[in-house]
């Protein structure tokens, strides 16, 4: 990026010519970043099913070099990231786009300047933004994902976003309910190991209260969820 390296993470498929996919989270100044559940679930999402695919931070965002940038900036961020993992998988002609909340928006700003895109997936995109200004005539389908759980008026945009995407753009949206998702962010900590690993945390653990009959003392702040007991005793 011109305002300097952005801070991504890869995962490149073990499929030959695996199709390819960018995530674009939502919008930074809200603290939207590419670790929040929805970045990262779409991320999961893609990587399951045999794409390769990136996610990465905005410039200004966590590791990212620079300040959080306009709207126009962000844009330059997301064709970088295009062009690098379209550099390093020629053999691929298939790039998806998937973005959240603001990230919504900037699938569709990229997908009208990139003819190559050949399918997307907008996730509760962002209901403040109502400029179409930006949509021509380009024919391709997509996703809109919502939750059961979003309000009435979210789902109520949804409806229009896609009577507005078929009439202005010839865009067709297969609109799916994800049950129970507020289309709210959440920070990943319990996800995967996300923030410390397992292993690590029982060995700082055993240091700390493993007795020399084999015992262990289970710390007050934790007694509550192991049903009240105050030492686990080895079978002799």
């Amino acid at each position: 990026s011109e305002s300097g390296k952005l801070h991504a993470v890869y995962h490149k498929s073990a499929q030959e010519a695996a199709p390819l996919a960018v995530i674009l989270s939502g919008n930074p100044r809200q603290k939207y970043h590419m670790n929040d559940r929805a970045s990262y679930a779409m991320f999961r999402a893609f990587m399951d099913i045999g794409f390769s695919v990136v996610r990465f931070n905005y410039r200004g965002v966590g590791d990212s070099e620079g300040v959080i940038g306009t709207t126009s900036e962000n844009m330059l961020d997301i064709a970088t990231v295009i062009d690098w993992i379209q550099n390093h998988n020629e053999d691929s002609d298939k790039i998806w786009l998937a973005g959240h909340q603001l990230g919504a928006w900037y699938v569709l700003q990229a997908m009208m300047r990139r003819p190559e895109v050949s399918g997307f997936a907008l996730v509760s995109p962002d209901t403040t933004v109502s400029d179409f200004a930006f949509l021509s005539p380009r024919p391709n389908r997509g996703l809109l994902l919502q939750g059961t759980a979003e309000s009435d008026d979210a789902r109520a945009f949804g409806v229009h976003l896609t009577q507005v995407l078929k009439k202005q753009a010839q865009i067709d949206l297969e609109t799916i309910r994800v049950k129970g998702a507020d289309g709210k962010k959440y920070l990943a900590h319990t996800l995967n190991k996300t923030v410390v690993a397992p292993p690590r945390m029982l060995i700082a653990f055993l240091e700390n209260h493993l007795l020399e009959d084999g015992s262990v003392t289970i710390p007050k702040a934790l007694q509550p969820y192991m049903g009240g007991t105050k030492l686990l005793v080895p079978n002799k």
